[in-house]
This record gives structure tokens, sequence and C-alpha cells, in this order.
């Protein structure tokens, strides 16, 4: 790995006096939640923080030292050790002597400058090797072993107004929930100078309500010989080869997530008889869990030849704070690991509408069997290794974190910021996701390189399959066809155009549909509108928005295929300021592809009639200057 961060300064922060010790300076000891994922690496977050206004580095870094000090005033066990007694507990010493020394606090530098560094936040794909030297390190192999460590880091050119700031926290003690309960709390009192005066409900450690439970003692020391059978010598589980993956960041607007949920409801609603109430809308949760599992199955398994009738999973964490009743500032670790399940055909399936629905179906089983059902979390945690070791890992797709990590409301006094990222990655395949601004979701998804691009166009393909029907179900009626479209020339089915056009003379038609010169006729607000929507999905030409409806007829892998031939091609651009078009004969050829059936085609012609005026045209115009001739199409990511 090369060297991108250079190490100032390490010193460490103490607590301030405080009350919210256990009494008498006692251990807590861990639960099954804890013990379960002893062996796992920190939990570990970047917070990247781009404004010109930002003080100079040596006050940030006194303003930060002097709240972490306060709020581990009030979170005072993360300033212990993680320490084995003689009984084989693992217990988090909150002693004079192990939280006199305090958290690490590291002083850094990037090797770039402020512009480099905001190139960071904005690309869509994750410059790993930089993530990593972005948080502190924390040594977890021996016990005692410290739980949290935090870093600061400049930019070589001090001052240009971009820092970030790292943590890492040992994922024995705390889960994502409780690591940005922590976040909230610090950011609040480097803000408002209180923790209490913004709100954020002080922490409690006590487990006793999960540690009675009858299975709770001995399961929690079962986990640990697991991870541990030499303490105090903890077996971590290896780290993913970073080198072989590919990490890379979406962002989806609330109104991508409302068409997804709409999506998901209507196609269970279709698979419904009379008989059966009507469906509930799926969670956020849920219509997210479907979409990952789809795209990241369909990316992995279509090459691989993996059997219809196979089972594939879905592995998804539920947090159990509710069900067990905690106390709303409980913080530690209190998420179960949930497996849900389904045949290869109804997830990798062509149809895409139905298998979003499967997917989400199969989420919603998972989550009645696991928590619903059986009430107790704990009941079955004598199985928990059994179950995970049942589950095949080359048919199995991963989720962590939740769309409820507001990690965007960790503002330490200089704004939002920019980006917030999950660092940490416990397998080689992995999807993490956390709110974003405005009821946007972030998604991370980290897969091998060979099945990025298939699942990048897989995942963003569903997404804009999504909002067109949104768009075609709300905006469009159904009116017949004119006789004098380009292809197919007879026979085609009924198909969808703007409602304005409704009362257009049949003459008039193919001016607006099939002649070529649709932007001398037609260029209302709402044109722009459709051209608005079009350029969102990602969608630049003719030939691609008629491979994306391949999407929305459920025809997966046929699509994958001819996109590669189509980004092997370069782009027709006609001449004069702000136009952009694909030639027609480009377009034409890739749609005469002889994989193409018959009913492909005439299923595409259809849907093309909806955005006939822009698309069944070859010569769609754009009122804003086009990109250069080899300019890509855009990827939503953090930046966009």
């Amino acid at each position: 790995m090369n060297v991108r961060v250079r190490v100032l300064d390490v010193t460490h922060v103490s607590p301030e006096e405080t009350a919210n010790r256990p009494r008498d300076h006692a251990a807590i000891k861990l639960s099954p939640f804890d013990t379960f994922i002893l062996a796992l690496p920190p939990v570990q977050f970047i917070f990247f923080y781009n404004d010109v206004s930002l003080p100079p580095f040596p006050s940030l870094v006194s303003s930060l030292r002097t709240s972490l000090a306060a709020t581990l005033a009030v979170f005072a066990p993360l300033a212990g050790k993680l320490t084995a007694c003689p009984n084989d507990d693992v217990v988090i010493d909150c002693s004079p002597d192990a939280v006199g020394p305090g958290v690490k606090f590291v002083e850094a530098e990037y090797s770039g400058d402020s512009a480099d560094m905001r190139r960071l936040a904005r690309d869509v794909e994750h410059d790993t090797e930089a993530f990593l030297q972005l948080v502190p390190e924390l040594e977890l192999g021996r016990l005692p072993a410290p739980m949290l460590a935090v870093q600061v880091t400049r930019s070589i050119d001090e001052g240009g107004g971009t820092v970030v700031v790292g943590v890492s926290m040992h994922h024995a003690v705390a889960d994502g929930l409780s690591v940005l309960h922590f976040l909230r709390a610090w950011s609040a009192a480097s803000r408002d100078k209180s923790i209490t005066a913004a709100g954020i409900v002080p922490p409690t450690f006590d487990k006793t309500r999960i540690l009675q439970h009858p299975k709770a003692e001995t399961s929690a020391r079962m986990f640990t010989r697991l991870s541990a059978p030499d303490l105090p010598t903890v077996n971590m589980l290896p780290e993913p080869d970073w080198t072989r993956q590919s990490r890379r960041t979406y962002l989806l607007s609330a109104g991508q997530i409302q068409a997804l949920k709409r999506r998901i409801l209507e196609s269970q609603a279709a698979k419904n008889s009379d008989s059966q109430p009507s469906m509930e809308p799926p969670t956020t949760y849920v219509a997210l869990a479907a979409l990952l599992w789809t795209s990241i199955a369909r990316a992995k398994f279509l090459d691989r030849h993996t059997d219809a009738a196979d089972d594939v999973y879905f592995q998804f964490p539920a947090d159990c704070r509710r069900r067990l009743r905690l106390d709303p500032g409980f913080f530690g670790n209190c998420i179960k690991v949930c497996y849900a399940r389904a045949t290869a055909s109804e997830i990798c399936g062509d149809d895409g509408e139905h298998a979003l629905a499967s997917a989400a179906a199969a989420v919603r089983r998972a989550i009645r069997e696991h928590m619903e059902e059986e009430e107790d979390p704990l009941g079955d945690v004598d199985l928990w290794v059994e179950i995970n070791r049942g589950v095949p890992q080359e048919r199995l797709a991963k989720q962590g974190s939740s769309h409820r990590f507001m990690a965007y409301e960790v503002d330490f006094g200089w704004g939002q910021p920019s980006r917030a990222e999950v660092v940490s990655v416990f397998s080689q395949e992995m999807a993490t996701i956390v709110g974003a601004r405005d009821g946007a979701v972030q998604v991370a998804v980290t897969l091998d390189r060979e099945c990025m691009d298939g699942f990048q166009t897989i995942f963003l393909s569903q997404v804009s399959a999504c909002m067109i029907e949104h768009q075609m179900k709300s905006r469009w009626t159904i009116i017949p066809p004119c006789p004098q479209f380009i292809f197919p020339p007879s026979n085609h089915p009924v198909s969808r155009v703007p409602a304005k056009w409704t009362s257009t003379p049949d003459a008039d038609l193919p001016t607006h549909l099939a002649c070529g010169r649709c932007g001398s006729t037609s260029s209302g607000k709402e044109d722009q509108e459709e051209l608005a929507l079009l350029r969102g999905c990602g969608v630049w030409s003719m030939a691609r928005v008629a491979l994306l409806l391949l999407y929305v007829s459920g025809v997966f892998k046929l699509a994958r295929t001819l996109l590669v031939e189509l980004d092997a091609r370069p782009p027709f651009f006609c001449g004069g300021r702000g136009r952009l078009a694909m030639s027609r004969g480009c377009a034409l050829q890739l749609l005469s592809h002889p994989l193409l059936t018959a009913a492909q085609l005439r299923e595409i012609h259809a849907h093309l009639l909806t955005f006939s005026t822009h698309l069944a045209s070859g010569r769609c115009v754009f009122d804003e200057p086009a990109p250069g001739p080899r300019s890509s199409r855009p990827t939503p990511g953090p930046g966009s």
C-alpha cells in the first residue's frame, strides 16, 4: 500500500470528571450480541468537510480535543479497555487504570491538496487505498485492547478548506447505530458546547435486560471461545483484499425510493387474487434490500451457471432494541443477522418487476420468521453459528447498516459533511446504506471487480425503470398508434403517447413521432421536463433508452449483452451548438441485433412510442450545450 497519509502527532484524550461510569468502576460484561462479532474488524466511518471558512487546523484540533473530552465524560466506558477475565468472560474494564490513558487522537496530513481531497469526496468509485488511511488503526488482536480511536486529517496545502474526521470503534462494544450515537454526541459537544442542549439521549451501558435471558451467559462464552480459544489472543477475521474489490457509492433520491416502493407494491398486488387482503407498501428498508439483492444476485450469478431451482440468500441486520424493550439510550450491540431465501429463478429471472416483488416478499418473510413469529430474538441464539455456517457463501449477497444511520447529521459546527462513508467492510462482497439529505439514501456497494460493472448496469437500470414506469402511468394516456411509425411496420400493439397529442390529426403525427425532425415542432416546457427525466436516468440516446426499456420488459441478460456493444460505439454528434443525438442508423442497427426476437422488438417499440417525440426520431434536440464528443454518461453518486 502506498503511503498517502502522514501522521503528524499522536496524543490521547481522557474523559473529563464524570458520573457516568459503572458503580465502583465495575466491569461491563459483554452480551451474546457482542461476543458473536468479537473477531470482526472495527467499525470505521469517515466524514469529509469542505468549507473555505473552516477554522485553522490547530484551532480545529483544539476544539475537537476539548469536545471529545466532554463527550467521553458521558461515554466513559469507551475510554476503557476490552479485557479478558479468568473465567473466559470478556468485559469492558472501566477502572481508573484502564480509562486513565484515554482515547488515541491522531493528527495527520494527506499527501494531496484540497482539490484532491474534494475529489475523494466526490468520486463514485472509492479510492480505497486513501480511505483506509483516513481512519486510525486499532490493535485488537490481543486483550486488553482499546475500544476507540479518532483521526483528523488535513490536506497538504493547510488552509485549503478541507478536513476529514475518521473514527474506529471496536465492533464488540458497539454496532453502527451506537457508533453514530457517539458521533452525534461528540459533534453536538463541538457545535453547541453541550450534548443535552442538542437533544442527544444519554447513553446507557447496562446490559442486564439482555444478560438475564436464560441462554445469554452460556452463549456469550461459547461465542468467545470460538473467536478466542487462546485468550487473551483473539483470532481476528482477516480483512478483505481491497485490491480485488471495487467499491462504489450511489445516491437514491426520495422520489426514486418512492417509485421503487410503488413498483414493488403494484407487482405484489397484481400477483394477489381478489380474495386476498390488499398489500401494505414495503418499507424503505425492505424496498432497498430487494433492489440490492436482485442487482447483486444477477451480477454475480447470471454468468456462473446457477441452476434456476437453486436457492440464493440475502443477509441483512435486524435491530432488536425495541423487541427487547431496551432503554432508548442503550449503547452496545443489539443486531441479529437474518437470512432471506428464494430461488434463483425468482431473484435472477428476466421479469424484473416480479423479481423485485419476490425479493421484497422473501425479506419480509425472513423478518417475520426471525423477529416477529419468534417474539424472543435470543430464543435461537444457540443456533446462530450453525445457521451462519449453513448458508452457501457462493450464493449469498450481504447488506449491512441501515437508512436510519443518519451520518450526515454529524456536524461539528462547520456544517454537514460533504460525504460520509462506512469504510469498514467485513467481507469481500457487501452493501452498506446510510441516510442522506432530504430523504435520500446513500448506497455503497463492494464487489469483486469483475462483477461491479454488471451490478451498476442492473442497479441503475432498475432504478431508472421504476422512474420511467411511474412517469408513464402518472402523465400519459393510451391512444391508437399511427400506422406510419418507423418500425415495426404493422401488427404492433396499442401504444402510449403524451395526452397533449391525443387531438393531433393523424396526418401530423409523423411530424412528432417518426420524421426525424421533432425539434422543429415540439419545444415546450413539458418536452424539456421529459428530457430532464431521461438525463437524470443517465440516458443520452435512443439506443440506450431502448436497452433500458429491455429492463422494463424484464429482458435483463440480453440488455447487458447489448449494453457492452453500445458502450464500444462512439456517440454521434450533429452540428450546431447545443445539439446531441445518436445517429438513427446506429440505433436501428443495434435494435436489429440478431439476439432480439420479434416479440421483444414489438415490446421495445411500444415503450419507445411513450417517448416518441424525443426517441423515435433520430434527432433529439437538447437546449443546453452538449458535452464533448467523448464525454461519458453521468452516474449517480455522492456529488450528484
